[in-house]
């Protein structure tokens, strides 16, 4: 895998501050050993390097999107805990949304369950690569081209951990600004800097995510970008359950980590239990500070330039 240095998309050109190391604990797509920094001025986290255009491949080879469904009772449980979170699943979006695109769809699951939940008509998809069921799953696939001569301008857009992949986050947000209704919101969930399961596992935690997330922002960072590109912000509280699944990804990933000892792990994996039955105690507006995830709806009121 080839690499190139990575810098927070904030904007600013000083070095972060080092907070500790990372592998590739969860796909195991290479077996380097990357810093992550702490930008200065946002707050965001970020690795030290970042594959190469030519390596994204090989980096995004084992990643979960490539699949489609569970099946067995592995799908049975995953409909089972999904109506523990309907809303969330269905990333709020409204009934009268229309058309919808989903950006960063990968195999187009949530398009899919739109469609089982009555969504007949105007969804669309993109992404790097087009899955082969696409016309199947009820959608319409849009190349990542489609920037450049727009056709239609969209309602509800939707970013489900998508925006910590991208290079220039700040320019995509622009570009489906331009590409949005008058009126037109945009929801999005992303892993947060300030996470409670971060601070715990460091470098084996879930959503650090080496070498495929390029930043994991902070809520002020997310606001700002955001803010600069036409949007008003509502943050939202993720699901509760979120956090406990976040958690058993979290203790697998140090539990097999090579450089920490049992007897480590096993006090690492408690007192983040610990920790993170705190953090679901909390009231909402602590709760968010610190959950492992950031999710919100931004309002976007411009015209789109799109008639």
């Amino acid at each position: 895998m080839k690499w190139l240095g990575n810098s927070c998309g904030c904007g600013n050109v000083g070095m972060g501050m080092h907070v500790f190391y990372t592998r590739d604990y969860n796909f195991k797509a290479t077996s380097e050993k990357c810093a992550v920094l702490r930008c200065q001025y946002c707050g965001s986290l970020y690795s030290e390097r970042f594959p190469s255009v030519e390596s994204l491949a090989e980096a995004y080879g084992n990643y979960y999107t490539n699949q489609m469904r569970h099946s067995g009772l592995r799908r049975i449980f995953s409909r089972l805990l999904n109506l523990t979170r309907q809303k969330y699943m269905l990333r709020c979006t409204p009934r009268n949304a229309h058309p919808i695109l989903d950006y960063g769809c990968g195999a187009g699951e949530f398009l899919s369950t739109l469609k089982n939940e009555g969504f007949d008509s105007g969804l669309y998809g993109t992404d790097i690569i087009k899955p082969d069921i696409a016309a199947n799953m009820g959608f319409d696939w849009l190349p990542l081209e489609w920037f450049d001569v727009p056709d239609r301008s969209y309602a509800w857009i939707t970013m489900s951990h998508v925006i910590e992949h991208l290079v220039s986050a700040d320019m995509v947000l622009a570009r489906l600004a331009n590409v949005m209704t008058k009126g037109g919101s945009i929801w999005i969930s992303t892993p947060n800097a300030d996470s409670v399961l971060i601070r715990c596992f460091k470098g084996c935690a879930r959503d650090i995510d080496f070498p495929r997330h390029r930043q994991i922002y902070s809520k002020k960072a997310l606001e700002e970008m955001l803010v600069k590109a036409g949007f008003s912000v509502q943050f939202l509280s993720a699901p509760r359950i979120n956090a406990i699944l976040n958690f058993n990804s979290c203790a697998k990933n140090i539990w097999a980590c090579e450089e920490m000892a049992t007897l480590e792990k096993l006090r690492v994996i408690l007192a983040s239990g610990i920790r993170v039955i705190w953090h679901l105690a909390l009231p909402q507006r602590y709760r968010v500070l610190e959950s492992p995830e950031l999710v919100l709806i931004g309002n976007y009121e411009c015209q789109s330039s799109i008639n």
